[in-house]
């Protein structure tokens, strides 16, 4: 005996810099964990949206048709856009104007007396007491009543139905507004038993940058899960690029591909706006 006392085999210590064994096992099992849980949760996405013939997804519900053409479905978004002061207010009280005779005087394709109002060509589907929510990011507040009050007279209506909900959010802060739209979706399809269609009248205002195309990706992807989530249209305003009929931004290139229908406005050398799609 030299006097030293013996060491421990090599293999039962922890090697300087390294963790031990039991802390390696510990992570990969940990990991293996998360893994299996993704994979659960990719196929249980992957099975609930499985297409068969013999199970068709419910048919689209009809919302809103221009000139009897179907443009709005529920679970799916509608376009409105055009040049700056270009007609897109007055084109909206149209529409919104068909949802207040649908909603007020209880009209609907067969009965509706469409051509006594001035809804633009514009008709809507029966609400069944369905909420109707607006939401203005661009006008002031007095601006904003005014075109809603556009829109009644339109329709020849004295007074709003219950279950419309419009609001202004001009003064609202830009990251703000996306959640304050899926909270009041949320609120009113409670309230009212589900949500007959949602109008923005400047989806731009919800982002940024219309040019950061990282942001217009999630927020398109954004109002399409709540299209779809809540059975109902969301129907958006957006301008065009000074000159040109392109949407603004990489948010309207990202809308215009995902949107159902795209509505144009075009003011001609006359002044007389045409609408096409």
């Amino acid at each position: 005996n030299d006097g030293n006392f013996d060491e421990a085999p090599e293999t039962d210590k922890a090697k300087p810099g390294h963790p031990p064994d039991n802390l390696i096992d510990a992570v990969a099992a940990s990991k293996a964990t998360q893994e299996a849980a993704a994979m659960e949760r990719a196929i249980a996405l992957l099975d609930a949206r499985r297409l068969r013939l013999e199970a068709p997804p419910p048919k689209p519900v009809p919302v809103l048709k221009l000139c009897g053409q179907q443009i709005s479905t529920a679970g799916n978004l509608t376009v409105l856009a055009g040049q700056s002061k270009g007609g897109k207010s007055a084109a909206l009280g149209g529409a919104v104007a068909a949802m207040l005779m649908a909603a007020v005087k209880g009209c609907d394709d067969e009965t509706a007396p469409w051509d006594a109002a001035d809804c633009l060509g514009f008709e809507a589907a029966p609400m069944d007491g369905k909420a109707l929510i607006l939401f203005d990011t661009e006008q002031s507040p007095y601006d904003a009543w005014q075109n809603l009050s556009r829109a009644a007279r339109r329709a020849g209506v004295e007074s709003l139905p219950e279950t419309l909900f419009a609001y202004r959010l001009l003064d609202v802060n830009t990251m703000e507004r996306l959640g304050l739209v899926e909270a009041e979706m949320k609120r009113r399809k409670i309230e009212c038993g589900g949500i007959f269609a949602v109008i923005i009248d400047g989806a731009a205002d919800l982002a940024l940058s219309v040019n950061d195309e990282r942001e217009a990706y999630l927020l398109v992807e954004k109002l399409v899960h709540l299209a779809v989530k809540y059975d109902c249209p969301i129907i958006v305003v957006l301008h065009e690029n000074p000159g040109s009929e392109k949407m603004r931004g990489h948010l309207g290139s990202q809308i215009e591909r995902k949107a159902e229908t795209n509505l144009r406005l075009s003011k001609g050398s006359n002044g007389v706006v045409e609408m096409f799609g």
